[in-house]
């Protein structure tokens, strides 16, 4: 009977070891996250579970590591960079910029954009418009600039930074874009040449 309550016991504190290491496997995962710095870079590295699962004495802190596909800062112009470890890469998150490292930056330039339109969906005349430009071939179908807010036409539509919290966007249609009723700067969007925007939805055309 000793040796059956014995046997029982010791089952019982293996299983209590098992379960103690087992919470801290799981609150290792937990805290031992890559955590992103400068440059998003991933410093922490935590092996699997499976390997940790090998070797519950295992100091979690040899699992850790410091070379990741971001190691070589690779990301310009304050690009962010994602480790994509399966497949010992990356992917830059670029703001403003292009090109696999961010290295492109925009043209601060106006540009030719000839399927551009702006389509007013809501106006003081109740009368939903597309707004085709009056020459497909204009220079000034889109200002391309990272710190310029949203140009469309030669200042047709101007969408100022934090235009929620100020009127310093403004419309003044008729120099690229059609203003129905043929006046220039005529305010058909919102009445309004200056106009503060509560929201703003940009839609884009991808070719596959």
């Amino acid at each position: 009977m000793e040796n059956f309550e014995l046997i029982a016991f010791l089952k019982a504190l293996l299983l209590m070891q098992v379960a103690v290491q087992l919470h801290a496997i799981s609150k290792a995962k937990k805290e031992l996250r890559p955590i992103p710095v400068s440059n998003a870079i991933f410093y922490c590295q935590q092996k699997s579970l499976k390997t940790l699962a090998n070797g519950f004495q295992e100091d979690f802190h040899t699992g850790l590591r410091n070379d990741t596909p971001c190691s070589s800062w690779p990301c310009k112009n304050k690009g962010k960079c994602l480790p994509l470890y399966g497949e010992n890469n990356y992917k830059c998150l670029c703001k403003g910029f292009k090109g696999k490292n961010c290295e492109n930056g925009r043209e601060n330039r106006y540009k030719n954009d000839p399927k551009a339109f702006l389509f007013s969906l809501k106006n003081p005349t109740t009368n939903p418009r597309k707004l085709p430009q009056l020459d497909s071939s204009s220079s000034h179908s889109v200002y391309d600039g990272a710190n310029y807010g949203l140009t469309l036409g030669g200042h047709d539509l101007y969408i100022a930074d934090s235009a929620n919290m100020n009127s310093n966007s403004y419309e003044s249609l008729g120099h690229t874009y059609t203003v129905p009723s043929g006046v220039r700067s005529d305010p058909f969007l919102t009445g309004n040449t200056r106009l503060r925007a509560n929201e703003i939805e940009t839609f884009y055309e991808t070719a596959e």
